[in-house]
């Protein structure tokens, strides 16, 4: 479980898996997946199971071969992109396998390790500010000891932007610390900390969905919540820190919604959407294979992905691929919901999915090894039941451990 639970750190803080040329998460990954299929060898594995995973690893496979067919080819990008949906997919498989059993320490793990993303982002404001260079220098030389291209943009005195492969974490972490703080056992010290530095970041992260994203989590946390005292003590804590704050906040978000910024990012998006269409209706049914893009080109290191990451995975493996993406994702899911019991709780959790995936039409943010936690975070959330039931009593209370279930005698609901 030690290397489980480091091979999610790495998932959420690396910006990419090689440091100094090593590829850690994949030193991590391999014998992860072994523990896997011995664990699933001994726990008698149901046959059905077996064979849909393998059927799905062979239509995939089958997608990157459709590409070395075609007229102009690059193999590597075939079987890079192939890599990022087994990857994702696995992961998917391997956080449903070992998480299940305490699905708790999971999500505090994700929630402590996406503050501490936080941390280190208001450290590189502080190191940039004392040493009077720009963020984006710093961004700049992150970038290419990972071999990775990072987004960032500079504000002067208020900063800039950084921008990290797991921010889309970040709203899901936001609600499960809102919502869950005491059936996770997080004092009010922790999570007031961890909740400042998941703000913060989620602030700086200047992606306009992600903010939308995180208010959006925010409402259905209070919502469907318990009661908490600490729900009064955050809104203060806001409250003081946004008038402290006020001119930087007001500035980051003015600056990141001028029309400038605006326009040429939304630009870039509606020029792909145009190639991307076209690149659709030249395979519609089964697209071009995996690596396969149009002519316009949106980076050098991965030129398959794009913003529109949704509209281009449509054009790779067409309206029949799409469909298998579909039966997958409510494969997994379907166990995780049980709408006969906190009917508003799982409708929220099920908003967050909806939310997540249709992230993927502004960025590509679906198919990664990082976007596994993603999924597996959402499923943790969506299988855990946030109330337990005294037999014959009709009361209903929250509970902060099975340990002091166990102590009161109470039965878990569901």
């Amino acid at each position: 479980m030690l290397l489980f639970y480091g091979y999610i750190v790495l998932l959420i803080l690396l910006p990419t898996g090689s440091v100094f040329g090593v590829n850690v998460k994949l030193l991590a990954f391999l014998p992860l997946l072994f523990g896997a299929l011995n664990r699933m060898a001994r726990e008698d594995y149901p046959l059905n199971s077996m064979s849909w995973n393998l059927f799905v690893l062979c239509a995939f496979f089958a997608w990157a071969f459709l590409y070395l067919f075609q007229p102009i080819n690059e193999p590597a990008l075939a079987f890079s992109q192939f890599k990022d949906v087994v990857t994702t997919l696995a992961g998917c498989w391997i956080i449903r396998l070992f998480a299940t059993s305490d699905r708790e320490k999971f999500i505090r793990v994700c929630i402590f390790a996406m503050a501490f993303a936080g941390f280190l982002k208001v450290f590189i404001f502080g190191y940039a500010f004392m040493a009077g260079i720009p963020v984006s220098a710093i961004v700049e030389g992150i970038s290419k000891q990972f071999g990775v291209v990072l987004m960032s943009l500079d504000m002067g005195d208020f900063g800039g932007r950084i921008s990290f492969v797991s921010d889309t974490l970040l709203p899901i972490c936001i609600f499960a610390l809102l919502c869950l703080r005491n059936r996770l056992g997080i004092t009010a010290f922790q999570a007031t900390v961890a909740l400042v530095f998941l703000l913060v970041s989620d602030l700086y992260t200047f992606a306009r969905f992600t903010w939308g994203y995180t208010a959006v989590a925010i409402a259905l946390a209070f919502v469907v919540s318990q009661k908490d005292r600490m729900h009064k003590w955050y809104i203060a804590a806001c409250v003081a820190v946004v008038a402290y704050l006020s001119q930087a906040i007001f500035a980051t978000i003015a600056f990141r919604f001028s029309l400038d910024l605006m326009t040429s990012s939304d630009d870039l998006r509606v020029w792909q959407i145009k190639a991307l269409k076209e690149f659709f209706w030249d395979a519609p049914f089964f697209g071009h294979g995996l690596g396969s893009h149009p002519n316009l080109i949106r980076s050098d290191i991965t030129p398959y992905s794009y913003e529109v990451q949704i509209l281009a995975v449509v054009g790779q493996v067409g309206l029949i691929g799409s469909a298998l993406f579909l039966v997958i994702l409510f494969n997994y899911y379907r166990k995780s919901f049980n709408f006969s019991e906190n009917k508003r709780y799982q409708l929220a959790v099920l908003i967050l999915i909806v939310c997540f995936i249709a992230n993927g039409f502004f960025n590509p943010s679906l198919l990664s090894s990082a976007s596994a936690v993603n999924f597996g975070l959402l499923f943790m959330l969506a299988s855990l039941n946030p109330r337990i039931s005294i037999p014959g009593s009709g009361l209903r209370v929250d509970i902060v451990t099975v340990r002091e279930c166990e102590e009161a005698q109470l039965t878990p609901v569901g």
